[in-house]
Formats: structure tokens, sequence, C-alpha cells
């Protein structure tokens, strides 16, 4: 092996070792490629760790549901408008108040959604669950009943009370947007210039 090939495979090598947990049989193929310099053989393995990890990063990418909520937006951040709230009270009255109480506080069938017991329960969910767990069960008596702009109205309605900050944007009725959104029972610190 001359100077020129035994400099281009020590870096080779060093791929090598630390792919072995990522690749298995393949860092052992690149590990041989090593032992002689095979130009062809190591461009062909190069494209393949390529598309290797273009495959995985597109995977990645299409299975949003295996992926954590997006750090950018909590309960904290205004997720829900005044009016919207004001709109949600009156459904939340006529059609949850029977079994979850005027004040939210819960009834005898029914936990409270507000408070302590509440806030510990969604926290470190999405908005997404709650709106799902609104959406499909509730009413009790008709689950199903109300449309979605309705469930995003008594939702919002809910994080008025448990005293979420409005804004200026009303909460979507999509599952999928609302996914996106962190419930988070505590103020998150603010983050400060310069740090991520």
């Amino acid at each position: 092996m001359t100077k020129r090939e035994s400099a281009l495979s020590a870096p080779l090598f060093v791929v090598a070792q630390l792919t072995a947990p990522l690749f298995g049989n393949l860092s052992r193929v690149l590990t041989r490629h090593t032992s002689a310099y095979r130009p062809r053989s190591t461009l062909r393995l190069a494209g393949l760790l390529a598309i290797t990890a273009i495959f995985t990063a597109a995977y990645a990418n299409a299975n949003p549901q295996d992926a954590a909520p997006s750090d950018s937006r909590s309960v904290w951040d205004g997720v829900y408008t005044e009016e919207q709230a004001k709109r949600g009270e009156p459904v939340y009255h006529k059609e949850c108040a029977p079994c979850h109480g005027d004040s939210l506080a819960g009834g005898e069938s029914a936990p409270p959604l507000s408070g302590g017991a509440f806030l510990a329960n969604w926290n470190g969910l999405t908005l997404g669950d709650l709106f799902d767990r609104i959406r499909k069960t509730m009413p009790q008596n008709a689950p199903g009943k109300l449309t979605r702009q309705q469930n995003a109205d008594v939702l919002a309605y809910t994080l008025s009370v448990n005293k979420f900050p409005a804004g200026k944007n009303e909460l979507s009725r999509q599952t999928e947007f609302l996914k996106e959104i962190r419930f988070n029972s505590n103020k998150p610190e603010p983050k400060k210039l310069g740090t991520k």
C-alpha cells in the first residue's frame, strides 16, 4: 500500500468505527475496504451511506407523529382570542356544565376542567390531545354532538378559566395544528437573548 492509499484509507477506518453501532454489517464492509484502497468500491460505499442518510432524514420528516411537539409554541403564547373564549362560555354552560360544574370544578362523575388536578393531568401533552378527547367523548350523553368550531371555542373558554393568556389568533379547529401547541401547566422561563 502506498502512502497515498494509506492516507486515504485511514479516514474511512475512522468512519467505519464510528458508524458500527448505526450500520452494523455496512461498517464491516467499510472496514474491509480500508485494508486495501479500492477507489470504485469506496465511492460506491460513500454513495450508499449518503443515500441511507437521505432516506433516514426523509423518513423522520415524513413521520412527524413520531417526533416530539415543536418547541415553538405552548398554551402560554396566546393561542386563542378573548372573543373565542366568550363564544365558548355559553356552549360550555349548556353542554358541559351539567357534568363538569358551572365553575369547571368537576362533578360526581366528571373530572375538573380547571385547577391543579386538571393542569397536572394534561401537563406535557398537546392541545391536540385535549381537543380530540373533547371532540370524541363529549358531551357524555351525546359524544361528537358539537361541531369542531364549538369544541375549539369550549377549549378556548377552558384555557381562559385556567388563566392562560389570550392572543390575536383564534384556536384552530384542526387537530394537526393543535398538536403543535404544548400544554405546559407552568409558565416557562423567558429565553435570554443569545441562548437556544
